[in-house]
């Protein structure tokens, strides 16, 4: 017996140490150990966590809910009938019960996230569904009306709702404001340094003629592409300082095919980076914050280290999260400087003209489709606040009118990266590691917001 319970001791002696070890080098242990009975705890936690989660990915596809669309008028004619209401509320009903029989606190960091992000989708469902039901029952639901989300029953608490979906966080609309009206006056600002450096001062009218000259337009789209090449060039050989991954494939270049006044600059879509040359034409002080916004490292770089990760979460398969995509996309714009794509002021100024439009963008988002403001004083607001782009006025306000709250990922998540790393610079220093604060950013895959905060500010380094 003396020697059973010898032997059991030395295993359970070199058991902990083992684990101790292996958390060690893996950059994972706390400053104080953990008791070995701690560590069983943690695991069975973990293990009862999986199984959880594993079943409610299987239940979940099964309840066949529609993605987020764009416009809201679909996302109304998507919602499901009374039955299909009742499924789903008592499916994510049960899932809350089980998540409160796991103790969060019992979990190791890594599924701890995971149960923040569960938890978070599990609370916006229901939201939505609560949501969904009132709206059936009201009498005024239908035909849906199709000139803004504010004249639909429950429009404000729709935008509410809609909001914390394309934010990816639980941002509300007064929060939502503030911050376009914040960021708006930051970007006048940059402007303005840009505009008397370049020997404006004062000079409203002569700066902008001066920027609708001939020389800040490509014209050729053989210049253009080769441009955008050497742009291409340059951040693949100085992403090393930003980032630890730098084995990604760049994107293929294309033009976006027949495209019109209202088509964007650029986008990005399965590993191509599509450029908008409309009447043989594309503005100079766009190309490089596109490009980093949309090809690398935005989007095009935020998903190949996903679709590469070993430490991709399972919930970020199932459900999308804009306010991450998009957020981190327009994060990357301020890494022009280390990158070496921002050459000159006019490249530095043509991050701040589009920020200026993304600012103002998240003030009319909120005006109206929460405050009901009329289409003229939406109109008014622009020309009062974003001077030289009334070419993209109406196509940007009718967006917002059809695309309620998806304007705001952009910038949502944008301040969220941007916060996150001046905090992290903060606390550490000479000795911030950009590389590994993007790591922990990106290898997870897209997030809510708050559990990518949750996860950089748990780094022990």
């Amino acid at each position: 017996m003396k020697e059973k319970q010898a032997t059991n001791i030395i295993l359970g002696t070199f058991l902990f140490s083992f684990i101790v070890s292996q958390r060690i080098q893996a950059g994972t242990s706390d400053v104080s150990i953990k008791t070995l009975g701690q560590i069983r705890s943690e695991a069975n936690a973990d293990q009862e966590f999986k199984n959880l989660s594993s079943k409610f990915f299987l239940e979940f596809k099964y309840l066949a809910i529609p993605k987020l669309a764009l416009g809201y008028v679909e996302n109304l004619s998507n919602i499901q009938n009374a039955d299909g209401i009742k499924r789903q509320i008592e499916f994510f009903k049960k899932q809350s019960q089980k998540m409160e029989l796991i103790s969060q606190s019992d979990l190791s960091p890594n599924f701890s996230f995971q149960y923040t992000a569960l938890k978070c989708e599990i609370d916006l469902n229901l939201e939505r569904l609560m949501l969904e039901s009132r709206y059936l029952n009201s009498q005024n639901r239908s035909p849906i009306p199709q000139d803004g989300l504010y004249q639909v029953a429950y429009g404000r608490e729709w935008y509410a709702y809609f909001l914390k979906k394309w934010a990816s966080d639980s941002i509300s609309p007064e929060s939502l404001l503030a911050l376009g009206l914040d960021e708006l006056s930051k970007m006048k600002s940059e402007i303005k340094k840009i505009q008397n450096s370049l020997g404006y001062e004062g000079r409203e009218k002569e700066f902008y003629a001066f920027l609708n000259g001939p020389d800040f337009f490509i014209t050729n789209e053989s210049d253009l592409v080769s441009t955008l090449k050497l742009t291409q060039d340059l951040v693949k050989k100085k992403l090393f300082a930003e980032f630890s991954q730098i084995d990604i494939e760049s994107p293929e270049i294309k033009a976006i095919p027949n495209p019109t006044k209202d088509t964007p600059p650029g986008f990005y879509s399965r590993g191509v980076f599509y450029y908008n040359f409309f009447q043989s034409s594309f503005q100079r002080r766009s190309l490089e914050w596109l490009y980093l916004h949309e090809a690398m490292p935005g989007h095009h770089y935020q998903k190949q280290v996903a679709a590469k990760s070993p430490k991709k979460f399972q919930i970020s398969e199932y459900f999308d999260y804009p306010g991450f995509s998009e957020g981190w996309a327009a994060y990357t714009e301020s890494l022009g400087h280390s990158l070496g794509v921002y050459r000159d002021l006019y490249s530095i100024l043509g991050k701040w003209e589009w920020d200026l439009v993304r600012s103002a963008r998240a003030v009319l988002d909120v005006g109206i489709n929460y405050l009901g403001w009329s289409r003229q004083q939406a109109l008014d607001f622009w020309q009062e606040n974003i001077p030289n782009q009334d070419s993209i006025m109406i196509r940007e306000i009718d967006r917002i009118i059809r695309w309620p709250a998806q304007v705001a990922s952009y910038k949502v998540g944008e301040v969220r990266f941007r916060n996150l790393r001046k905090q992290a610079e903060q606390q550490t220093g000479s000795e911030f590691d950009a590389r590994r604060f993007h790591s922990l950013l990106l290898d997870q895959g897209p997030l809510p917001l708050e559990v990518v905060s949750k996860i950089t500010t748990s780094d022990p380094s």
